[in-house]
């Protein structure tokens, strides 16, 4: 049986902020049957551009590192990549080549990956997965 509100003395819209808690009327903006949640912290330049730098810091320390120390370099290295996710910043391309695209390893330049040159492309080979990443040379 299906019982409304109107039937157990409850209008809809006491029944909607019982339900979902805050009003009914729309937020600036927003749908009206959304809540407001806390506001979103700010996402500025500067933040983002920390966000940069910091990951360059990371990567170029876990680059060296990679053969001596690999757990650390492999800290450092996620380190980077989480940084770059929770920030929604796109990570360089110089700095996304040093990460397998399959396992999402840190594969550095040349210490966990074969690279060869020829037939016009650069081939990375992967040496954890065996994922081959290709890219075109310019003519």
């Amino acid at each position: 049986m299906i019982v409304s509100s109107s039937s157990i003395g409850i209008t809809p819209a006491r029944a909607f902020i019982r339900i979902f808690g805050g009003s009914r009327e729309a937020p600036a903006g927003g749908n009206a049957y959304r809540t407001p949640g806390p506001p979103a912290p700010p996402m500025g330049r500067n933040r983002r551009g920390l966000a940069l730098r910091r990951m360059e810091a990371l990567v170029a320390q876990a680059a060296p590192r990679l053969r001596s120390e690999p757990a650390l370099a492999e800290r450092q290295a996620a380190l980077a990549w989480r940084l770059c996710t929770a920030t929604r910043t796109r990570m360089p391309y110089h700095l996304r080549m040093a990460f397998c695209r399959r396992c999402k390893s840190f594969i550095g330049y040349s210490a966990r990956s074969r690279i060869r040159v020829g037939r016009g492309e650069v081939r990375a080979t992967c040496l954890l997965c065996g994922h081959v990443r290709r890219k075109a040379l310019p003519k």
